[in-house]
């Protein structure tokens, strides 16, 4: 689906070598291509992902301040036509090896992945392509961090969890610098997503086993969207939710479900008014009847 501003309104992965152990890599900035206003100036120093989404959140990077980040993995790309032909919102993760870092959502071998959505990114060189996989640098635009409290607050109906935000690199420039990466998914159930604060937002998870859905009711059936026992919603931001042969998930016309449960669905976390998980195509679920 379209980038859309709504999101904004509230609001890499690499193995081995490539985690936290090599040195970071600084982006160049290139006159007018990241912003007009980066000729000529200090190359800054490049963070690791990791850094923007420490448990602490006193100790992350200045919100609105310029992003550089180095040797993270494109895990979805928003390739739905924008209306003026902005590039849609890609997805980045990194994986952290270092056993005291206790941010982002954890593997079950320890490592901890790190994830974050990029809204409105431009690539580099202009019209160039990404693909899932690709590991790229990103720099330029601004980091925002959207606390998602006031979406709980009366008359509003009470969150199920506290602690929520949605981060988010804005307006950045997207540089390919290798590729062939397989993103890490991180298993995962409903529960462990929603008792998990903001950890698990922006990256790619796999919720594992069979999920009971619940027929879609006011603002989740206007916005498209299907409730998973537990409290997660299966939203169309990266494509149509149907099955593998092009049936709809629900029927809105008829108001019912075609299909009662999804298994192993996989996609990436994120918050609007609640947690939201998005699908990447119909090949990241099996739905059943």
């Amino acid at each position: 689906m379209a980038s859309t501003r709504i999101l904004l309104a509230l609001a890499p992965v690499l193995v081995g070598a490539l985690s936290c152990s090599t040195p970071l890599d600084t982006l160049a900035r290139r006159c007018g291509e990241i912003d007009q206003n980066s000729c000529n100036m200090p190359t800054p120093r490049g963070e690791r992902l990791a850094t923007y989404r420490q448990a602490d959140i006193a100790s992350r990077p200045r919100v609105g301040g310029r992003v550089a980040v180095s040797n993270v993995v494109v895990t979805a790309i928003d390739s739905h036509l924008e209306p003026r032909g902005e590039t849609g919102d890609i997805w980045v993760q990194e994986v952290v090896n270092d056993p005291m870092f206790n941010g982002c959502a954890p593997m079950p071998d320890g490592r901890r992945v790190c994830g974050v959505q990029l809204f409105a990114p431009s690539t580099i060189p202009t019209g160039s392509t990404l693909l899932v996989g690709d590991i790229v640098s990103v720099g330029g635009g601004s980091y925002d961090e959207f606390n998602c409290t006031p979406c709980c607050a009366p008359p509003r109906p009470p969150c199920t969890f506290t602690d929520r935000t949605l981060p988010e690199f804005s307006r950045t420039g997207v540089e390919r610098i290798g590729t062939g990466i397989e993103p890490v998914i991180v298993p995962a159930t409903v529960q462990q997503i929603i008792e998990g604060g903001d950890r698990y937002v922006g990256v790619l998870v796999r919720i594992t086993g069979e999920v009971m859905l619940e027929t879609p009711t006011g603002g989740d059936a206007n916005r498209g969207e299907i409730r998973m026992v537990g409290g997660l919603n299966l939203a169309p931001q990266l494509g149509p939710l149907q099955d593998r042969t092009g049936r709809p998930l629900y029927d809105a016309a008829l108001r019912r479900l075609n299909f009662t449960r999804v298994r192993n669905v996989t996609g990436i976390v994120s918050y609007f008014f609640g947690p939201k998980f998005f699908p990447r195509s119909p090949e990241d679920f099996e739905a059943l009847p």
